[in-house]
């Protein structure tokens, strides 16, 4: 609990506030959703698309104040302020006694492989804690929410300041020691971070995507959004070949650095001798050996970037390797074959260029008499480049292509999916289909023996973000066994 003329001196102390109503009070929650209000909440009135009847539904709740950058006619007392994005965190932080300082905080940023590498990361600390009688790792991830006290499947990679902080401080109140966060280039712009400072921080890779009105304006503006990872990080892990590399370099001067990269002995951790067979990946990091569950190079190397950041914490390699061994992300690069194994589904979130491109790469490689037939949209309101460039290299590499929505919000995803044939680079076969499921079945229907079905996008994902709501869906997991069973049992 904390009060409210308290909160106030906080904020004037941080030049961030306008206007106050004089009042003393005791704040016993804070929240941005009208929806989770109860008695004596601070109500944080922010958003495009805020309208002030939920100021009104709050107050009706509850809530006994709330702060906002405009005044609003409404008898609730109130705290003006200059930015209501920075003022959330800075309140979050104080509310919730910083509870990042009573954790170790590990933060993995970059375009593809987030999610599979820090959900690789919580099963080695896992496996090494477990053993130590520790509690399990905490994660705030795409795929998985988890603190302690809340678990569930997440919709939204990294949340609002508000719920960050709130997820550490259940961590802090469950005895977590380790916290694993995947960070968004969203949260990384708007500083839903706030005051965290990661003890080690990891950049993947950064590749050109999220570009829109609604996100990142230009390349540049996303760039330089996920180059602040390095300013929140203690410590920073980063792949040494990927693009913009030199730009990560450059600003991290300052900083401890560890390099990984793939047949390059100029990287502080080496990886050779990659061995694709029958769904097992074998490799070497700097000379030892380990495998996964998951296909693909990339893969291969989102698992050295878990197994140097495990290191950094003083894990063994066993319990890594042990780890590694067992893993399997669902639907994230999982192949699903048919008994005959003349049909197989693959299964993945990619959703931009370099994930397609990694994807038919591996396709080509190790099944190269198979036909590809590709199953993808692409989301509405946000990531407008990707409808340019899953368009031409899906047309490159396919040799049919099954449009279907993908989380289109307030867009019409028959318009997304007629935008993405636009750019197709040469003449396919094609379909658009108004439901997901619909396009997934009607892809097994078309194969015929020694096809890829590549279904990309949302994996095991149980809903889909329409008209700025989510509506449950049956995931793309759960139709592709049914029809592979389907497939079987004929």
């Amino acid at each position: 609990m904390k009060k409210f003329l308290d909160i106030v001196d906080l904020l004037k102390s941080k030049d961030m506030l306008v206007e106050y109503t004089d009042k003393e009070l005791e704040i016993k929650d804070i929240t941005y959703d009208s929806r989770q209000v109860n008695k004596d909440t601070l109500f944080f009135a922010k958003g495009l698309h805020f309208k002030e009847e939920y100021l009104q539904s709050a107050k009706d709740l509850g809530a006994c104040a709330y702060i906002s950058e405009i005044k609003y006619d409404i008898d609730l007392p109130y705290i003006i302020v200059k930015d209501i994005r920075k003022t959330m965190y800075i309140v979050a932080d104080y509310f919730f006694d910083s509870p990042d300082k009573k954790l170790k905080m590990i933060g993995v940023t970059g375009t593809k492989g987030k999610s599979t590498t820090v959900t690789m990361l919580k099963a080695i600390l896992d496996n090494y804690l477990i053993v130590n009688e520790q509690k399990k790792a905490g994660l705030i991830s795409t795929i998985l929410t988890y603190d302690g006290i809340v678990e569930k499947e997440s919709t939204i990679t990294t949340p609002e300041s508000i719920e960050l902080y709130r997820h550490l401080s259940n961590a802090v109140k469950s005895g977590i020691e380790y916290m694993v966060v995947e960070v968004s280039s969203q949260a990384l712009k708007y500083d839903r971070l706030g005051y965290i400072k990661f003890d080690i921080g990891a950049i993947l890779n950064i590749d050109n995507d999220h570009i829109g009105e609604l996100e990142h304006p230009t390349l540049d503006d996303y760039v330089n959004s996920k180059l602040k990872m390095i300013d929140i990080s203690k410590k920073l892990v980063y792949f040494k070949s990927g693009n913009n590399v030199e730009k990560i370099e450059s600003k991290a001067n300052d900083i401890e650095t560890v390099s990984y990269d793939i047949n390059n002995p100029d990287a502080d951790f080496n990886i050779t001798d990659i061995n694709y067979e029958y769904l097992i990946n074998y490799f070497k990091i700097n000379g030892k050996e380990f495998s996964i569950n998951l296909f693909g190079d990339f893969n291969v190397a989102n698992a050295t970037c878990a197994y140097i950041i495990a290191k950094n914490f003083a894990v063994d390699d066993k319990f890594i390797k042990e780890a590694l061994e067992i893993l399997e992300v669902e639907s994230r690069s999982t192949i699903i074959f048919t008994e005959d194994k003349k049909l197989l589904a693959v299964l993945d979130y990619a959703h931009n260029r370099i994930s397609f491109e990694e994807n038919f790469k591996f396709f080509k490689n190790n099944y190269p008499d198979y036909k590809i037939y590709s199953v993808f949209g692409a989301t509405g309101n946000k990531g407008l480049n990707r409808r340019v460039d899953l368009g031409e290299v899906s047309s490159m590499y396919s040799d049919k292509v099954y449009l279907v929505p993908d989380d289109p919000n307030y867009e019409n995803p028959i318009d997304i999916s007629k935008e993405i044939v636009k750019s197709f680079k040469r003449e396919i076969s094609y379909e658009i289909f108004d439901k997901r499921e619909q396009g997934i079945r009607k892809s097994f229907l078309d194969a015929d023996y020694h096809t890829i079905l590549f279904i990309a996008g949302k994996g095991s994902e149980h809903y889909q973000l329409k008209n700025g709501g989510y509506e449950k869906i049956k995931s793309d997991y759960e139709v592709a066994l049914e029809e592979i069973e389907k497939y079987n049992n004929k």
